[in-house]
């Protein structure tokens, strides 16, 4: 397993010390899944273990990215609310929801960072976040609820720009005394079987174990050449949340751990962990 390099530069451990990737399939719970939702208990378990992590490390914050927030052209979106709501009422359970208060003070830091940094960013106020990122924190568990979050949405741009908002939120989070997490909502390509809602496609083994590759070798540069194709496979992953991320780990020397990596229905589902050493 290969190691980000660190280079010359240190960071205090005390400030970013945890970093995860965790998917957003709605059918792991089991109000929406039904008698689907056994199907995902590999991802499932590996959601709470990543939740388990993040309790014994103490962690302060949860900074979230999420491309499926609202999104703006070459602008970081910031949420904005007190209390956040999780819901999954777009997909069919009207009852689950669960409350978490916002790091207003972390909000606070990123949004005065990017604006010195020369990066665009609005904020937004929805008081519900949307709906992949509610079903990534009702995955979680119990646990997370105990945690003050932030949610950013990486901007409508090219890869770069994304990869310098990350870098520029970076910076923020080594301002601030708190232990702080960043999870990176996101799921793989689609088409990996009939079933899934894409259709299979007979690339689509190849590009999530490429996109695997990359993420495990931390290789930012080639999840921005990926950006770039025009494969409405690769597109179909979310790459730009995962440029961003990348961008905000940095640096830093990380050990990834893949927790599970699943696809019941077709769509690729990772959930790895970055162990900060």
């Amino acid at each position: 397993m290969k190691f980000i390099n660190p280079g010359t530069r240190l960071y205090n451990i005390d400030m970013l010390i945890y970093a995860a990737i965790v998917p957003h399939p709605p059918f792991a719970l089991p109000s929406i899944g039904k008698e689907h939702a056994k199907l995902f208990t590999t991802t499932a378990e590996a959601c709470l273990k990543i939740a388990e992590d993040i309790a014994l490390l103490s962690v302060n914050s949860i900074l979230f990215i999420t491309q499926h927030g609202e999104r703006y052209k070459n602008a970081v979106a910031l949420a904005m609310h007190d209390p956040f709501a999780a819901s999954v009422m777009e997909y069919g359970d009207m009852g689950l929801t669960a409350s978490y208060d916002p790091d207003l003070k972390l909000i606070d830091k990123i949004q005065r960072r990017l604006k010195e940094s020369g990066v665009d960013k609005t904020l937004t106020t929805n008081e519900t976040v949307d709906g992949a990122t509610s079903v990534a924190l009702l995955l979680l568990g119990e646990s997370v609820k105990k945690i003050r979050i932030a949610l950013a949405t990486p901007p409508k741009s090219d890869g770069k720009s994304v990869l310098r908002a990350g870098e520029a939120i970076r910076e923020s989070i080594e301002e601030s005394s708190a232990r702080i997490a960043v999870v990176c909502v996101a799921d793989l390509c689609g088409g990996l079987s009939p079933i899934s809602e894409y259709g299979e496609n007979s690339e689509a083994t190849k590009c999530s174990e490429t996109i695997k590759h990359h993420i495990n070798d931390c290789n930012r540069a080639a999840l921005i050449n990926a950006q770039k194709k025009s494969s409405k496979l690769i597109r179909f992953a979310d790459l730009d949340s995962l440029i961003m991320f990348f961008g905000i780990i940095g640096d830093s020397r990380v050990r990834p751990e893949e927790y599970a990596f699943e696809a019941p229905l077709g769509t690729g589902h990772l959930t790895e962990a970055f162990h900060f050493i």
